[in-house]
């Protein structure tokens, strides 16, 4: 279910155990709402027990998206569902740092 804007996208890759979800672009309050959704296709598909996000291909992503992107972990992990963020850039790293979230390097 790719979805995406002028700068940003949301690509999803399902595998047998895991999902992988793409983000690409910049992450702002114009895209919220889609990225709100699409945490929200994540948390719906309970089945399989593993989430990658990807953020090497995200060039920026502010305060409001960044809530929704711990928000989405902690509830996710608070469901048994483990899940791991890679592939952060420079730019990407403060507002992690900001929430708390751990990813490992691009």
């Amino acid at each position: 279910m790719p979805e995406s804007r002028a700068n940003f996208a949301v690509v999803f890759v399902a595998e047998a155990d895991r999902v992988g979800m793409y983000l690409r672009g910049e992450a702002d309050i114009a895209t919220a709402e889609m990225l709100g959704r699409a945490f929200e296709h994540l948390a719906e598909d309970i089945s399989r027990p593993s989430v990658v996000i990807d953020l090497h291909d995200l060039s920026f992503i502010d305060v409001i998206c960044g809530h929704l992107l711990a928000n989405y972990c902690r509830r996710a992990a608070s469901q048994g569902c483990d899940v791991a963020l890679r592939g952060a850039t420079r730019p990407i790293l403060p507002v992690l740092e900001l929430f708390d979230l751990q990813a490992a390097p691009a």
